[in-house]
């Protein structure tokens, strides 16, 4: 184990991590998982689909043992379309947020999409982006 992993702070003798080699530690856990659905056609960790799972609102941290927990215990969140995946993604890119796994071309090619699909709904278009604990944030778009 290295030793950039942060330790847990909650580690008692109950954890099953306890006694490993570097004892509990934070974990992060990809909310929209496993990550072999988030990935483009060649299986590269690449695109709409791994920028939209790589969202900073898609990541939780979490004690190792419990990050294990979740994969165990239960089913994957349903994928939702590409669409949505697309449109949170600009909107991420919009409000400036740091968003991996997309060329600039890409980028850009999203961003535009967009803001035409807003124009062409002749509304000035709020589309929600997930954030932890269900909080909703609305970016607008004039």
């Amino acid at each position: 184990m290295g030793t950039d992993r942060t330790p847990c702070p909650n580690s008692s003798p109950d954890c099953p991590f306890f006694e490993s080699e570097g004892g509990c530690f934070i974990d992060s856990h990809h909310t929209k998982w496993p990550a072999e659905r988030y990935v483009d056609a060649n299986g590269i960790k690449r695109g709409v689909a791994w920028a939209y799972r790589e969202l900073l609102p898609h990541r939780v941290e979490v004690c190792r043992a419990k990050h294990v927990a979740i994969h165990t215990a239960e089913e994957p969140p349903t994928l939702v379309s590409q669409t949505v995946m697309s449109e949170t993604v600009a909107i991420a890119l919009s409000a400036g947020e740091r968003v991996e796994g997309l060329s600039n071309r890409e980028r850009k090619r999203l961003v535009r999409e967009f803001r035409e699909s807003s124009a062409d709904d002749g509304l000035q278009k709020a589309a929600p982006t997930e954030f932890p604990e269900g909080l909703v944030v609305a970016i607008q778009h004039t």
